[in-house]
């Protein structure tokens, strides 16, 4: 006799960000995916999830290297980051790609909500305004008690319902509940091969390093290997750290 399958409660988010600050009006954009059960929950990108799963799989059927590098384009859809939190000790496991995969954890709850009367309908569903400061940013977040999962996109959560809306004050950053269904299965596990461990202050220091001065992140990256960025003409450019400073918007700014 066949065990009683799972059932997973799935929630679709619309994401769009302002990644570039000196090109505000070009918006990155993500449809992401929250799993949830009484272990847990995953949030990821499915369509990362499954170019990763392609390159593992021409990794472990031996693909020749230059074949792996002719393909990479195929590799690089989507967003590599993922997260995934623990009922049983009270955690986050986050994965994040700078270049390569970095995995760290995070304690829960994330954030301090304060919570106010005010209303708004989304989907049909009767959501509550709570709102946060979190790692420089403001947020305005909407909840609905009636799906009752202490849950929501990306590190959000904490909440006595789901959350279905959030939004910075900025308006730099939102993600937005497009849709709901409980399917069966389980909750989707990491489909990173390997990371790197660390700590999030770590990656969050070496994110900006990469931003602000490439080829002091890239020394960092493969030391003992001397790599000079360049611009389109080929020479060094001052510009670049500048630059790079200038673009750089991440949804945390703490470091």
């Amino acid at each position: 006799m066949k065990g009683q399958q799972s059932h997973l409660f799935q929630v679709y988010y619309q994401f769009t960000g302002v990644t570039n600050l000196q090109q505000p009006e070009r918006k990155s954009m993500v449809t992401w995916t929250l799993q949830i059960d009484s272990s847990g929950s995953s949030f990821f990108d499915p369509v990362k999830r499954e170019t990763d799963s392609i390159y593992a799989m021409d990794m472990q059927a031996g693909m020749d290297p230059v074949q792996l590098l002719a393909n990479a384009y195929q590799y690089r859809r989507g967003s590599g980051f993922q997260c995934y939190t623990y009922t049983s000790t009270g955690k986050m496991l986050v994965y994040d790609n700078l270049t390569v995969y970095y995995k760290y954890e995070e304690k829960l709850p994330l954030q301090e909500w304060q919570l106010h009367p005010d209303t708004m309908t989304i989907l049909g569903q009767l959501a509550y305004k709570a709102t946060t400061t979190f790692r420089g940013r403001v947020f305005t977040a909407w909840y609905c008690p009636d799906i009752p999962f202490t849950a929501g996109p990306w590190k959000f959560g904490g909440l006595p319902g789901l959350i279905l809306f959030i939004r910075d004050e900025q308006g730099h950053y939102e993600f937005k509940c497009i849709g709901m269904e409980t399917v069966s299965g389980s909750l989707v596990k990491s489909f990173v091969p390997d990371a790197r461990t660390t700590t999030y202050p770590d990656f969050a220091k070496l994110r900006r390093l990469r931003a602000e001065n490439p080829e002091a992140f890239l020394s960092v990256m493969a030391p003992g290997i001397n790599i000079t960025p360049t611009n389109k003409s080929g020479k060094t450019s001052l510009k670049q750290a500048k630059n790079g400073k200038a673009r750089f918007n991440p949804l945390e700014l703490d470091h």
